[in-house]
């Protein structure tokens, strides 16, 4: 199962949406839902504390895409602990080049002690191998499929992904025509 999420300031839950409509007018969906405000990756938290921790368990991993800049908000660190301590793995693609992490109004040091895997990932053929990877690796580890949560920072669709939005829909597809995943 795979559970997805979207933010700006207030996270909401887009699985209907990516599975109703094609890539490009589930973006534009997504994005008229959670619109270009300042991100605020501490309410989103909360948001994802309310909405998809309760099923959380040693079979999931969630995936983070964002830049972690909360704008100097509230980082909650302590609900990506909870996040950590519940999932099978963390994993945070930043788009940024590491040495951008925690300067100015970025979290991401804040945040990299609960993650399992912290990566740079800017275009289509890094999210798709990481993804694919980590399916696999599951996989080939325990037998069964894992679930796949991703939690999404809408701002950054075609502002770092230089693909633009359709990128995820690119990764989707490529991973779907994959025979070794499920």
């Amino acid at each position: 199962d795979i559970r997805s999420f979207a933010f700006s300031a207030d996270l909401i839950e887009v699985s209907d949406i990516l599975a109703r409509e094609d890539i490009e007018q589930s973006i534009v969906k997504i994005v008229e839902a959670v619109g270009f405000r300042s991100t605020n990756y501490g309410k989103s938290l909360e948001d994802f504390d309310a909405l998809g921790m309760p099923d959380l368990d040693r079979k999931t991993t969630v995936i983070i895409l964002g830049d972690a800049r909360g704008n100097r908000n509230e980082a909650r660190v302590d609900l990506m602990e909870k996040i950590f301590n519940r999932a099978n793995r963390v994993i945070w693609l930043n788009p940024e080049h590491r040495a951008s992490w925690g300067t100015g109004d970025s979290d991401m040091l804040r945040y990299l002690p609960f993650c399992h895997q912290a990566s740079t990932c800017g275009t289509v053929a890094h999210l798709e191998r990481i993804v694919h990877d980590m399916l696999r690796d599951y996989h080939e580890r325990t037998g069964q499929y894992g679930i796949l949560a991703t939690i999404c920072d809408a701002a950054l669709f075609g502002t770092w992904w230089l693909e633009g939005v359709r990128w995820l829909g690119e990764v989707l597809a490529r991973l779907a025509r994959t025979d070794s995943l499920d």
